[in-house]
């Protein structure tokens, strides 16, 4: 991930982006990519497991919302690597609010003067921005952690 990638500019890219783009990005951090290897080292035994068996809204609405479950942690200001877990949940949770709000905007009677589509659109993106987020979030852990 670039650095551009996190900046607020970066959404304009994102909103440019196709909805098969933008679900391949959730995908991908799913399954084997960074969240997948944040969840695999930061979770607990008990946890439910975080998948998607296809690149959907509907599965990427279930996934982030697991994902966002097996995250969840109280933030102490005494403990370093829990404050930054908890950035990353934060930022999991944001992007888990907002694909929930594109699959309810996708199906919404009407949305007048906005098309369905294009407020689900912009929500899927922000979800991706704020997914990012929390990829960052996730490296500058480890930077820490190896310094």
């Amino acid at each position: 991930m670039r650095e551009d990638d996190l900046m607020p500019e970066a959404i304009i890219d994102l909103l440019r982006s196709t909805w098969g783009e933008l679900l391949d990005e959730v995908y991908a951090a799913v399954t084997g990519g960074w969240l997948a290897k944040h969840l695999e080292e930061t979770g607990d035994p008990g946890n439910a497991e975080v998948f998607m068996n296809e690149k959907s809204l509907d599965e990427a609405v279930l996934a982030l919302a697991q994902a966002t479950e097996n995250t969840s942690v109280a933030p102490r200001s005494d403990d370093r690597d829990t404050w930054h877990r908890f950035r990353v949940h934060a930022a999991l949770e944001a992007a888990s609010d907002l694909i929930c709000q594109s699959q309810v905007a996708a199906a919404a009677n009407s949305l007048d003067p906005v098309p369905r589509s294009t407020a689900a659109h912009a929500l899927v993106a922000g979800a991706v921005f704020q997914l990012r987020q929390a990829q960052g979030a996730r490296d500058f852990w480890k930077y820490e952690r190896s310094h």
